[in-house]
């Protein structure tokens, strides 16, 4: 820690001060600030070199752990997933014949005539209790995208909220980088400024 306590501490308050007090006005100030971002750079880059080898190490020994962990689990998740698969397929299938008994009495008729029983059937019962706890297994859907250019329109026409199209700002900015498509509808391009150095 005593190789970088210079830079992390006390040059770095300096630093810091400087960087505030700083104001470019001319050529000499310009210089002055071109060699102070120069200077910070190289402390960062001295503090990035110092954490580099113990980062590592600690990454070492976390996956490390992790793997060891991930042997120990796998037998348990795998179990676990054959065995809820098992309660997931009961419940549904539970629910399914309760609908369908739900059906048949509603078709039952007299007179000729359909007849909607005021008795409605219990559902299926998603908690299933144990001396030792219990289960919870309740319906849900999964989705997935089949027609982007359906859902676009459909968000378009304000048939649902926007928030179903995800917008990927990284991939619009190198599309415009690469293409120069400058007048995309809906599409602003912000000046800004990305600043390098390096020490002779």
């Amino acid at each position: 820690m005593n190789d970088i306590e210079p830079i992390n501490q006390s040059k770095a308050g300096e630093l810091l001060v400087w960087a505030i007090s700083l104001q470019i006005v001319d050529q000499a100030t310009r210089q002055a600030a071109t060699k102070l971002t120069l200077e910070l750079r190289s402390g960062i880059k001295k503090i990035k070199a110092f954490y580099k080898g113990k980062k590592r190490k600690a990454k070492d020994a976390y996956d490390d752990l992790v793997a060891e962990e991930k042997g120990f689990i796998k037998p348990y998740l795998d179990a676990q997933g054959i065995v809820d698969e098992k309660i997931s397929n009961d419940y549904l299938d539970r629910v399914r014949r309760t609908a369908e008994q739900q059906e048949n009495l509603r078709k039952l008729n007299t007179n000729g005539e359909e007849w909607s029983p005021d008795v409605v059937l219990p559902e299926a019962q998603g908690t299933i209790q144990t001396p030792n706890g219990f289960v919870n297994v309740r319906s849900d859907f999964n989705v997935e995208v089949t027609d982007r250019m359906a859902l676009i329109k459909a968000v378009a026409d304000a048939d649902c909220s926007i928030d179903y199209l995800i917008v990927n700002i990284a991939f619009i900015k190198k599309d415009l980088k690469q293409f120069g498509w400058a007048n995309i509808p809906g599409i602003k391009t912000v000046p800004s400024t990305v600043i390098t150095g390096r020490e002779k």
